[in-house]
């Protein structure tokens, strides 16, 4: 299975994706587009969910916004984030029900064997799932979405064997929650996805990032849109 991820819009790739037999793209939520220039490009548009769909390319979403710090994780933070990302997918992009949000956690968490900083897993990224987890679960009549993680290795197995989260997708970080660990982590194939490297080798103009699928794996949240409900 081809999977790629990209920070820009993808509509005028899409021939060449479709050429290329791409089977999924993972694309960005975020809040706040108009206080960032740069966001602009990262997230999925309507227009662009549904040309990926026709051109029978999957979705993967996965919201991010200042998730490069501990201080942008705790469980009043996760209110904001969990309530857009929820709104957005269900009412801009039409995101089916069942299908999967991917949470950010951009930075680098408890590495230094001598310098322990569990306490930020413990204090700032868990109570910040499990606030995720009531926020994506009000009643509010939105369709219901399965919660994934994409971070280094010690996030995705803390978060993973806590139930909070349904899949796990490492971040192509190497030295975050350090080298050797990171790969013990990648052997005992416990993840869903690994991002690779950044390339250009596809299509030309587009930057874009692999990503590995664990060997079986077949269903990791992504989805289509439909004509009829995109960007109603």
């Amino acid at each position: 299975m081809r999977v790629i991820d990209c920070s820009v819009h993808t509509m005028p790739f899409i021939p060449c994706l479709r050429e290329k037999g791409m089977d999924v793209m993972f694309r960005y939520y975020a809040r706040k587009v108009q206080d960032s220039p740069g966001l602009r490009e990262k997230i999925l548009r309507p227009d662009e969910a549904l040309a990926l769909s026709n051109a029978n390319i999957a979705i993967a979403v996965v919201y991010q916004y200042n998730a490069n710090s501990k201080d942008a994780f705790n469980y009043e933070q996760v209110k904001s984030d969990g309530a857009f990302a929820r709104d957005y997918a269900a009412n801009t992009i039409k995101q089916p029900a069942d299908s999967a949000i991917y949470f950010g956690v951009d930075y680098d968490v408890e590495h230094d064997p001598d310098h322990d900083t569990k306490h930020e897993i413990a204090n700032n990224i868990i109570p910040h799932f499990q606030g995720l987890g009531v926020a994506m679960a009000e009643p509010r009549g939105y369709p219901s979405y399965d919660i994934g993680v994409y971070g280094s290795w010690n996030v995705c197995d803390r978060l993973a064997k806590a139930n909070l989260v349904k899949y796990t997708w490492l971040s192509q970080s190497k030295g975050h929650g350090g080298a050797v660990n990171r790969q013990k982590y990648i052997d005992s194939k416990a993840w869903h996805l690994v991002q690779g490297m950044p390339r250009t080798d596809l299509c030309k103009g587009l930057e874009f990032d692999p990503n590995d699928v664990r060997p079986g794996l077949q269903l990791f949240g992504q989805f289509k849109v439909v004509a009829a409900d995109a960007g109603k």
